[in-house]
């Protein structure tokens, strides 16, 4: 890969996405790779569905 290509991904990514470090127990990381490749989700994939189902926060719009 060039490194312009490389600039440029990492470019957007910086521009679309934030990083985020979690520690997790080993039996839960275990568990979590089971139900991946079980599911065929990625973890990147589980982790964005479980804040869309669960982390939802209402606002004032949709308090109206």
């Amino acid at each position: 890969m060039s490194r312009t290509s490389t600039a440029v991904k990492r470019k957007y990514n910086e521009k679309n996405y934030k990083q985020l470090n979690v520690a997790l127990r080993f039996e839960d990381v275990e568990q979590l790779e089971k139900y991946c490749k079980a599911t065929g989700d990625s973890k990147r994939g589980f982790f964005s569905r479980m804040i869309k189902e669960h982390a939802r926060v209402e606002t004032d719009k949709e308090n109206k």
